[in-house]
């Protein structure tokens, strides 16, 4: 979270005390003074704050009214050739080289049969669109262990494997408003709450008895 920036100080006595200058002034030495002037600048610091979040949300494009649910289409390497694409990143600098480094990292994890290639999820990547990326790697071959976590097994891929799906939304939105159309929010990402409740329940069916 980014750090806010200090309000001008309002009048002397905060000057006085919020500055250097407070090791001159003897009657800041005086019990509770100091501290009644802080407590005055962090309260107008807060209210400014508000004030600020209150002036970005009017800002924000409204939903309120209609709310388009677009599902999250799963990226299909299989039908795209980037080749190309990444061997012309070879000469290129920053991030862009350091993935042809990393593809050509892959390439060689993949031709060599004694490396064990190990796929590590975390986060949100499968309500993003990379399910079907992640299904075609196993059936594929192409690696041999996945380390996922338990949100990215039960909240996104059974989820989907269900028949729910994940929605094209926006940060920028009022989530009161969204709870109060039964909608979830995953960063830019939405969910119907009631779908979510539908698969946590069959979920619970599909496991073995202890």
């Amino acid at each position: 979270m980014a750090k806010k920036k200090r309000i001008p100080l309002k009048g002397g006595a905060e000057f006085d005390a919020l500055t250097s200058a407070r090791n001159y002034y003897v009657y800041l030495t005086n019990s509770g003074v100091a501290k009644s002037i802080k407590r005055g600048y962090n309260k107008r610091f807060r209210k400014n704050g508000k004030d600020d979040i209150r002036k970005e949300k009017d800002e924000w494009p409204q939903c309120s009214l209609n709310i388009v649910m677009n599902k999250i289409e799963h990226i299909d390497f299989t039908k795209m050739d980037v080749s190309d694409y990444v061997e012309s990143l070879e000469h290129t600098s920053f991030t862009s080289r350091e993935l042809y480094n990393a593809c050509q990292l892959f390439k060689q994890m993949n031709e060599d049969e004694n490396c064990t290639i190990i796929l590590t999820i975390a986060g949100s990547t499968q309500a993003a669109g990379c399910l079907q990326l992640y299904r075609d790697l196993v059936k594929l071959n192409m690696v041999d262990i996945i380390v996922a976590t338990g949100a990215s097994i039960i909240d996104m891929d059974l989820y989907e494997a269900l028949g729910y799906h994940h929605y094209k939304g926006t940060t920028k939105v009022d989530d009161d408003e969204l709870r109060q159309k039964g909608i979830d929010r995953i960063y830019d990402t939405y969910i119907h709450e009631e779908d979510l409740k539908k698969s946590g329940s069959k979920s619970f069916a599909l496991m073995p008895a202890q």
